[in-house]
C-alpha cells in the first residue's frame, strides 16, 4: 500500500495517540492509498510543507484550490 510521502510531517497524522474512530476513517481514506486527492498533500506537493496551513482538514479541496490560486 502506498503512503504519502508528506504523512511522517503532516500534523494530521499526529494528532492523537488514541485516534476516535473518525480520525482513522481519515487517515486510511487520505494518507494511504488515496493520498492525491488530499488536500493537504495538494498544497505540500505545489509549496512545499511550509505552506501547508494547519487549519487545512484533508478532504478540505475547494480551501486548498483556493489558497493555490493566492499563492501562484
Amino acid at each position: 500500500m502506498a503512503k504519502c510521502n508528506f504523512q511522517s510531517a503532516c500534523f494530521f497524522n499526529n494528532l492523537m495517540q488514541n485516534k476516535p474512530r473518525t480520525l482513522e476513517y481519515l487517515e486510511e481514506e487520505f494518507c494511504n492509498d488515496n493520498y492525491l486527492k488530499c488536500a493537504r498533500h495538494m498544497i505540500y506537493v505545489s509549496q512545499g510543507s511550509g505552506s501547508v496551513p494547519r487549519y487545512l482538514l484533508p478532504e478540505d479541496t475547494m480551501e486548498a484550490y483556493k489558497l493555490l490560486d493566492e499563492l501562484q
